[in-house]
């Protein structure tokens, strides 16, 4: 009798439970195709990753445009890299606002820290991803090189160069950060950091030369 009883509790435990499930089953199924309409009509896109969406939002062209990466593969000196494009092309970069000391070529006298310069962008940069930001004011210089903020992830790479004394902050030439990148010139100057230092006496009479760009 007693064995009946818990049969017959069982069986009414069974049909209390069942009708609540299958309930819930297509109630899930309801809500997440509301979810993925919701998803595929805003302006943000989709990615698919192991069976499961992320949703990112979407860049723009001009945006696309005007950020790009690359790979250094190449230092020409502290202010000039050559960078390889994702589509396999080589750019010639030159760091926007950030003037190093000129390396010798040719008839042109090579200026104190230009070595120095050029090794220390060498351990920042080579082979390293960089991510390149236009300016509306300048796109490339004289030589067809082309003027960009460069980026080692967060890092303003010509901004840390002005900063910590391994470039000039370029003075002649109109571009949007042209006050910022002076202002860590005055700072790298006030504590003799780098060219400011004693070594090479530029605090007293800088010669250092500036195209003006296109």
């Amino acid at each position: 009798m007693l064995h009946m009883k818990r049969i017959q509790i069982a069986l009414a435990l069974i049909l209390i439970i069942t009708p609540s499930t299958t309930l819930a089953s297509p109630l899930t199924d309801r809500v997440e195709k509301r979810r993925l309409q919701r998803l595929q009509s805003t302006e943000q896109g989709t990615t698919i990753r192991l069976s499961r969406q992320i949703v990112q939002p979407k860049v723009s062209a001009r945006r696309r445009q005007a950020q790009t990466s690359g790979i250094v593969t190449r230092i020409i000196d502290g202010s000039v890299i050559h960078v390889q494009m994702p589509n396999g092309d080589t750019e010639t970069v030159r760091l926007l606002g950030a003037e190093a000391p000129i390396l010798q070529t040719g008839s042109k006298k090579q200026q104190c820290f230009a070595e120095k310069s050029k090794e220390t962008l060498a351990g920042l940069l080579l082979g390293e991803v960089v991510h390149l930001q236009k300016d509306d004011n300048v796109r490339e210089d004289g030589q067809g090189r082309i003027l960009r903020y460069v980026y080692k992830q967060t890092t303003d790479v010509n901004a840390w160069m002005i900063d910590r004394g391994f470039a000039f902050a370029d003075r002649n030439n109109t571009y949007a950060r042209s006050q910022r990148y002076i202002d860590k010139e005055y700072d790298a100057q006030k504590y003799d950091r780098g060219l400011w230092g004693p070594y090479c006496e530029y605090n007293q009479s800088p010669s250092i030369e500036f195209e003006i760009l296109q």
